[in-house]
């Protein structure tokens, strides 16, 4: 029987060492001892268990892996639909500004024209003063 590193053994060769040692045990005349046999059988449950344990967390690390995938997936989606977001609203930020800043000088040129019609008015008042004055200084 050739022995094996059981630090570097598979499952199925660490089975077979023990069955082979378990038969060996049983072949021999006189040596059919239950605690030898309990303690193989121990050892084949151990495997046993052990490999389930591998094999369920080898499971575990594929859906961990499997739910991280979708999480980046969806956090990148959220990050696009921001982004997306921020940029609508920065371009509609713009029309905004430069909607508001056209009515600014639409204001400005009216404010403008205002004063200059304010200060025509006002000369043709003062032309109307004096001429009305005139008027009753010759009646």
């Amino acid at each position: 029987m050739k022995e094996i590193n059981p630090l570097k053994a598979s499952y199925h060769e660490l089975v077979d060492f023990v069955m082979n040692m378990l038969e060996t045990a049983n072949r021999e005349p006189g040596r059919e001892d239950a605690a030898i046999r309990t303690t193989y059988y121990a050892a084949i449950t151990f495997l046993a268990v052990a490999n389930r344990l591998e094999e369920t967390a080898l499971q575990l690390q594929a859906a961990i892996t499997d739910a991280e995938g979708r999480l980046r997936d969806t956090l990148q989606q959220a990050t696009r639909m921001f982004l997306d977001a921020a940029d609508r609203s920065q371009k509609s930020a713009d029309t905004q500004a430069e909607s508001a800043r056209r009515y600014a000088q639409h204001l400005t040129v009216a404010t403008w024209v205002l004063a200059g019609a304010t200060l025509v008015l006002g000369i043709a008042t003062c032309v109307l003063v004096y001429y009305t004055r005139l008027m009753a200084m010759k009646a």
